[in-house]
């Protein structure tokens, strides 16, 4: 498998455990629930009757649930633990995954600064007031706003260039190993199935 499609089939994984946790929520599960019908207290003929009510027939317990949960978190270590192993011998750190992600806010960053900083002249308009012998008058009159970039555009610019360019260099590094190194690893379940199917199996 491609460590892409690995990364997709632990994304289905972590679904599976999210709907573990939904089924192990369930009190049907965990508990059961008797009835006791005391027919004897009211006419000393008739017999008493215990009866289990069941809300939800399922055809697994608990306990599966419990155990198939502890199973997938026992592949996603060993899935995990092939990955590491496919990044070492790539020359893919989690430093160099960490820092590209670092690189690529930086970026975000000097683009809106270097989009934002630029010169730029607009009239808007103002009023005052004026105490005259006449009373109290009020007048308009424009203002001139100018706005200018407080730092050397182009040093930014220049910054977002290199640095923009170390980050795809990364990101191709790491495109390239995903898409491309194959790992000795035969999914145990199917990527299709429902974690119904998992635990009826």
């Amino acid at each position: 498998m491609k460590v892409k499609e690995i990364y997709h089939y632990l994304n289905t994984m972590t679904k599976w455990e999210d709907d573990i946790v939904s089924e192990m929520s369930k009190s049907d599960l965990f508990t059961k629930t008797t009835e006791y019908h005391k027919k004897s207290e009211v006419i000393s003929t008739e017999q008493d009757e215990t009866r289990e009510i069941v809300n939800e027939d399922k055809k697994y317990t608990y306990d599966d649930c419990f155990k198939l949960w502890v199973d997938i978190i026992d592949e996603k270590k060993k899935i995990y633990n092939l990955i590491e192993k496919a990044k070492n011998e790539n020359g893919i750190s989690d430093t160099m995954l960490s820092i590209n992600k670092s690189y690529r806010v930086l970026i975000s960053a000097l683009k809106l600064g270097s989009r934002n900083s630029v010169k730029n002249t607009r009239i808007k308009r103002a009023s005052g007031y004026i105490k005259g012998t006449d009373g109290v008058g009020a007048y308009e009159y424009d203002v001139e706003v100018v706005t200018t970039p407080k730092y050397d555009t182009k040093y930014y610019l220049d910054n977002l260039d290199k640095y923009t360019n170390i980050a795809d260099e990364i990101s191709e590094r790491i495109d390239t190993f995903n898409t491309t190194t194959d790992i000795d690893y035969t999914p145990r379940w199917s990527i299709h199935a429902s974690v119904e199917n998992l635990l009826q199996e």
